[in-house]
């Protein structure tokens, strides 16, 4: 959480900034409340936002190695990473036909994921990087 709360803020009022106001003041004079307001017009705008943190950062969380070695005893815990960890033998001896197996399945999911949602992820990037 630490450590997506940065970008993933920077990315909601970075998109925010360019809703319009008319659109707040409508649902306002319609007689929304501000949360009404907020889950039915403001936070359907922000679809590619909300697509593009969860997708970015399922992939990171996927491939989280450090964190996992550093907290996870249990071997019925152990995630991808720490599971592929268990491909190298004893001193370093690796059976690569078996570990590249291992990888190639390991990274379908997130790259599943990429694809069917890059649409939205590329609109959800460049949403805030131009102006007008």
């Amino acid at each position: 959480m630490g450590f997506a709360l940065p970008l993933s803020v920077m990315m909601f009022v970075s998109f925010y900034e360019f809703v319009p106001n008319e659109l707040i003041e409508a649902a306002i004079v319609d007689g929304c409340s501000p949360f009404r307001t907020f889950i039915q017009i403001v936070f359907p705008l922000a679809r590619n936002t909300v697509i593009t943190i969860a997708s970015m950062y399922s992939i990171l969380i996927w491939n989280d190695f450090i964190f996992a070695n550093t907290f996870i005893s249990e071997g019925s815990a152990k995630t991808v990473a720490m599971g592929l960890k268990d491909y190298v033998g004893a001193f370093g001896n690796v059976d690569w036909g078996s570990t590249f197996a291992a990888i190639a399945i390991s990274i379908l999911p997130p790259l599943l994921i990429y694809f069917a949602l890059n649409k939205w992820v590329t609109a959800g990037m460049t949403m805030g990087a131009t102006k007008g």
